[in-house]
């Protein structure tokens, strides 16, 4: 697939129909709607963030040469990150990689346009109404974060997650899901807190989350808690690490991310580093601003 595609008229038919499937049903799912209208007012120009299956109608125009030429330029030596893990020798090994991806093959040094992601305006509510039974509520908001906070960030995510499931999904009864998640892109970093719930809850909802909000940035935090919480997050990345696929995948994302082979490793010794103290001051700098961008699709 990366350096000698088979990319027949039969198989290029066949993928077609069924990313076109995907398509269709992501543009009727209630969760994606709202992701794709989070992102397309999130920033001042959207690069595509939400519409990773693409629109159907277009995916349709798409003929096998368009999609040779393009294979053509992104599979390409310079955009491939390549991770091995195993107890090969690496005389072995690398063997096996001249083999596979040695010679002349791609559009050598091709690089997709540069995007500088910008956010655009927040204090703002944007709603669709599509008809379903269930709706979608995301209330986002832009925040700074550094690098050395990364691992209290993860902590301080985990321990928002589960006061807002108890306190809006279990004991009002607000939430068929809900959840927090603290994306980057270069820069850029934002959070936004998700909910599907019923039409009749939209507005409670959303009073609901800016309330835990405001009580996430006043909290204090308890050690037994915040050690409770940072061992079930070590416990859920040894799960995922259990494998040579999943190590020289996590490794592979950490190096696509311009840092070294041994961050996703020194990773887990930062979070057992982490302190209630460390949430204490994080807390009031990520969730500092009440100037929200609310999406609602219902």
């Amino acid at each position: 697939m990366v350096s000698q595609p088979l990319l027949t008229e039969k198989a290029f038919e066949q993928a077609q129909k069924n990313v076109v499937s995907l398509s269709s049903t992501a543009a009727s799912s209630t969760p994606e709607i709202a992701i794709r209208m989070l992102y397309d007012n999130l920033f001042v120009i959207n690069p595509g963030i939400g519409w990773t299956l693409g629109n159907a109608e277009v995916i349709k125009r798409f003929n096998l040469e368009e999609v040779k030429e393009f294979h053509g330029k992104l599979y390409n030596p310079s955009n491939l990150v390549l991770t091995i893990s195993g107890n090969l020798p690496i005389s072995d090994v690398m063997d096996l990689v001249k083999s596979c991806f040695g010679g002349q093959w791609g559009e050598a040094g091709w690089q997709p346009p540069a995007f500088n992601p910008q956010l655009g305006m927040f204090d703002r509510t944007v709603h669709q109404k599509i008809g379903k039974s269930q709706s979608y509520v995301i209330v986002a908001n832009g925040c700074e974060v550094e690098e050395k906070d990364q691992p209290a960030l993860h902590i301080l995510s985990n321990i928002f997650s589960d006061r807002l499931a108890f306190n809006l999904r279990e004991k009002q009864g607000l939430a068929y899901s809900i959840g927090t998640h603290f994306p980057k892109y270069k820069g850029a970093h934002w959070y936004n807190i998700t909910m599907g719930t019923r039409p009749k809850n939209i507005a409670k909802a959303i009073s609901g989350i800016k309330e835990e909000i405001r009580l996430i940035r006043e909290a204090s935090f308890d050690e037994k808690e915040v050690q409770q919480t940072i061992n079930a997050a070590l416990g859920r990345r040894g799960m995922r690490r259990m494998d040579r696929v999943s190590q020289a995948y996590y490794i592979s994302m950490e190096i696509l991310d311009g840092k070294s082979p041994e961050t996703d490793e020194q990773y887990g010794e930062k979070l057992k580093a982490v302190t209630p103290q460390d949430l204490e001051l994080l807390a009031p700098k990520i969730f500092e601003n009440d100037d929200h961008l609310i999406v609602i699709a219902e």
